[in-house]
C-alpha cells in the first residue's frame, strides 16, 4: 500500500514531533533517536520521490503530466504551445519544441514559464535530445540539427545537415547522434535508414542500418543504450525491433502488436513506447516483456514523451542515514 504524499507528510511529521519531545540522559537513547529521526527522513524521501512522464499534445496545445505508474498528475501542465512535438528533460527543467512558432521554450518541473521562447529562429523542430549543458534540436523543414547550450547558447545552427533525406528521429548513445531518415521527397515513414554522426562534433561516422527499397514500413521512433538501438515500425500493425548500435538485428520484433508506435524513451531499463493509433503509453522492459501496455490512456493527439525516473532507492537510504549520522554528531557534542 502507498501512502499518499499528504498523509506520508504528516506521519513523519507526527514521528519527529514525538522523538524530539521525549529527553533523556542515555546516550543508548539519543543514538536510538537520532537513528530513528534518519529511517524518518528515508521515509519521507522515498514518498515524495516518484517517476515522471510528459507528453505533447499536438492538437490543444499543451504538455501533460503523468506518474510512471500511470497516474494523470496534470493533463495541463503547460498550456498556449503551438503545435508542441519533442520535449526533453535536464536539470530541473522542461524543454518543449513548437513546431509552428519555431520555437523552443523553456518550463520549470512544475510548468512554469521560463522563458517561452528560449530559443527562436528554428525551422519545423520536432526532436529535443538534451544531453549535459548540451540541447540537440531536429528541424524538419531544412533536414538540419542544431546543436545549442542549456543555457540558451548558439553552438551551431546545422551542426549536422541531412542531405537529401528527410529526418525523423534522433538518439544519443556516448559520444554518438543516431539518426533515422529517408530520401528526401517520399515522406512515407517507409524506406527508411539510420546513421550515426559524432555528438561533439557533427561528424557523419557511417551509415547504420542501411536503406531497404521497397519494403515498407519503415523506422521511425529511436531510442538508445550504450549497446543497442531500439526502432519503431510505425504503421497499424507496428513493432520495436532492437539492432545493436554497430548496426546488427538483435531481435526484429522485440515487441510486437502495436498500434502504430511513433515515438519511444529509454529509461533506465524500461522502454516507454507512444502509440498514436490508440493514444495511449505502454511500458515493457528491454527485453520485450510487457510491465503495463495501457500505462497512459485517454490522451487526445499525442506526438511526443519525455520520462523523468524517480531517484534511487539506494540513493535516498544514503541521505536518510546521513541524515542520521549528522544528527548522531551533533547531539554528541552537545552532551
Amino acid at each position: 500500500m502507498r501512502f499518499s504524499l499528504l498523509g506520508r507528510d504528516l506521519v513523519a511529521r507526527a514521528c519527529i514531533s514525538d522523538v524530539l519531545s521525549v529527553r533523556s540522559p542515555s546516550f543508548f537513547f539519543r543514538r536510538c533517536r537520532a537513528i530513528l529521526l534518519g529511517l524518518v527522513c528515508v521515509f519521507v524521501s522515498t514518498g515524495l520521490a516518484r517517476g515522471q512522464i510528459f507528453v505533447s499534445d499536438w492538437s490543444s496545445g499543451k504538455v501533460g503530466e503523468w506518474t510512471t505508474s500511470g497516474s494523470s498528475t496534470n493533463a495541463s501542465l503547460i498550456t498556449g504551445l503551438s503545435q508542441p512535438n519533442g520535449i526533453a528533460a535536464s536539470g530541473g527543467y522542461l524543454y518543449v519544441a513548437n513546431k509552428q512558432a519555431n520555437t523552443i521554450g523553456k518550463y520549470t518541473m512544475a510548468g512554469q514559464v521560463v522563458d517561452a521562447s528560449f530559443i527562436t529562429g528554428l525551422s519545423g523542430p520536432t526532436q529535443l535530445i538534451a544531453s549535459g549543458t548540451n540541447l540537440y534540436v531536429m528541424n524538419t523543414s531544412n533536414s538540419t540539427i542544431g546543436k545549442y547550450t542549456t543555457a540558451g547558447q548558439t553552438v551551431s545552427s546545422a551542426f549536422i545537415t541531412l542531405t537529401q533525406s528527410f529526418p525523423f528521429s534522433m538518439a544519443l548513445s556516448g559520444t554518438s547522434l543516431f539518426v533515422v531518415a529517408e530520401s528526401q521527397g517520399s515522406h512515407s515513414h517507409s524506406n527508411s535508414f539510420v546513421v550515426q554522426y559524432s555528438a561533439s562534433n557533427g561528424t557523419f561516422l557511417g551509415d547504420v542500418i542501411p536503406e531497404v527499397p521497397g519494403s515498407p514500413p519503415g523506422f521511425y521512433g529511436l531510442a538508445a543504450s550504450e549497446t543497442s538501438l531500439y526502432l519503431s515500425f510505425y504503421f497499424g500493425n507496428g513493432y520495436i525491433s532492437e539492432y545493436t548500435t554497430a548496426g546488427s538485428l538483435v531481435n526484429a520484433k522485440l515487441i510486437d502488436n502495436l498500434d502504430a508506435p511513433q515515438n519511444l524513451v529509454l529509461s533506465g531499463t524500461d522502454l516507454y513506447v507512444l502509440e498514436i493509433g490508440s493514444s495511449r503509453i505502454g511500458q515493457y522492459t528491454t527485453s520485450g516483456q510487457t510491465v503495463n501496455a495501457a500505462l497512459v490512456t485517454g490522451l487526445t493527439n499525442p506526438q511526443n514523451l519525455a520520462v523523468v525516473p524517480e531517484p534511487s532507492t539506494y540513493a535516498l537510504a544514503l541521505a536518510g542515514l546521513a541524515c542520521a549520522g549528522w544528527s548522531l554528531c551533533r547531539r554528541r557534542r552537545a552532551c
